[in-house]
């Protein structure tokens, strides 16, 4: 995704959540070229879910067909996934 898409998903997972996603930090990381196009970032999240945040940040996901991993129990990364 881009930097703008990336933005706005951030926002909307926001208020999605309600308040309730307790964050400690947010990250744009860019991928590889050889994986994505040449401006293409993705989110990094560093937050703890419940299966209610989780809840919301699939809606939001599903809503701009991205995709999302958890790394460990502290870390969410949404990515465009490849087609």
């Amino acid at each position: 995704m881009n930097r703008p898409e990336a933005s706005k998903v951030l926002r909307e997972i926001l208020g999605e959540c309600d308040g309730s996603l307790l964050m400690s930090c947010v990250s744009l990381l860019p991928v590889a070229p050889a994986k994505a196009g040449a401006s293409s970032f993705e989110l990094q999240i560093n937050c703890s879910l419940d299966a209610y945040l989780r809840k919301c940040i699939i809606c939001v996901i599903e809503k701009h067909k991205l995709a999302m991993k958890e790394l460990g129990n502290a870390v969410v990364v949404i990515y465009q996934p490849r087609t």
